[in-house]
């Protein structure tokens, strides 16, 4: 990975555990601490199935961004 200075001084660099954490980051989000509370109210002791059910859509919903990302093998530096 080449890594490119720009105007501001700062260094353009991004590994893959970089974009792995932003991935996981924007698939939990930060609503997960906020709706625990509602969730409780309204499920009750069933919200830890509604979080088992979500895990396993959001698995999906990995799998699927992965095989979007594998499909378009582009040269991001060349842009």
């Amino acid at each position: 990975m080449t890594l490119e200075k720009s105007n501001s001084g700062l260094v353009r660099s991004l590994s893959l555990k970089d974009a792995v954490m932003i991935g996981i980051a924007s698939m939990i989000g930060g609503a997960i601490f906020v709706l625990v509370g509602p969730g409780m109210a309204q499920a009750g002791a069933a919200l830890m199935i509604a979080f088992l059910l979500n895990g396993v859509i959001t698995v999906f919903t990995a799998l699927t961004y992965a095989e979007l990302g594998s499909a378009f093998q582009i040269d991001t530096n060349s842009l």
